[in-house]
């Protein structure tokens, strides 16, 4: 087994297929949630993205020269970070959720929220580089969508935008 897994991680292919998958999951939150289902992203959501594509950055880092300690060490750490940074936002973002939505009003005690001027990572301005994708536009912990009037929802966009709309949502579902 031990000997099954130095080769695997190097090799090129497991370190491209994993920073392939990590950019369709923010290609899901961006084109699926944000756009098809009108579902505004959180500062905290926005984290989360950025820490995929840091994630997708080291493996591809990696994937240029897996057989290269520098290579290696590099992109597994960014890798390593945007996976801890992704986390560390979601946990945030789950307890801001749960406290909204919980009947005790002492919850939101002491509970940072979301700011709409995100600090990205080294401050870089992701917002302004790439607005579609890492602004902020809409609330932490309320996740439900927002058409806009006179939108004409196919029947399956207004079967999950119904699904989220429902009482307490569909937290983070499917």
């Amino acid at each position: 087994m031990k000997n099954f897994l130095a080769k695997t991680v190097g090799r090129r292919a497991p370190w491209i297929i994993l920073g392939v998958m990590a950019l369709f999951f923010v290609a899901i939150a961006h084109f699926g949630f944000e756009k098809w289902l009108f579902m505004p992203p959180c500062e905290q959501c926005v984290y989360v993205r950025v820490g995929y594509v840091a994630f997708a950055l080291g493996a591809f880092i990696v994937a240029l020269k897996p057989t290269f300690v520098l290579t290696k060490a590099l992109g597994a750490l960014l890798s390593l970070y945007g996976a801890m940074y992704s986390l560390l936002a979601a946990v945030t973002l789950s307890k801001i959720h749960a406290a909204l939505h919980s009947e005790n009003v002492d919850a939101l005690f002491g509970l940072q929220g979301c700011s709409s001027q995100p600090t990205f990572p080294l401050n870089l301005p992701l917002d302004d580089w790439c607005p579609s994708l890492f602004s902020v536009t809409g609330d932490c912990g309320i996740d439900a969508p927002v058409v806009p009037s006179g939108t004409t929802l196919t029947g399956l966009q207004n079967y999950f935008v119904s699904l989220y709309t429902a009482s307490d949502g569909c937290y983070l579902s499917p």
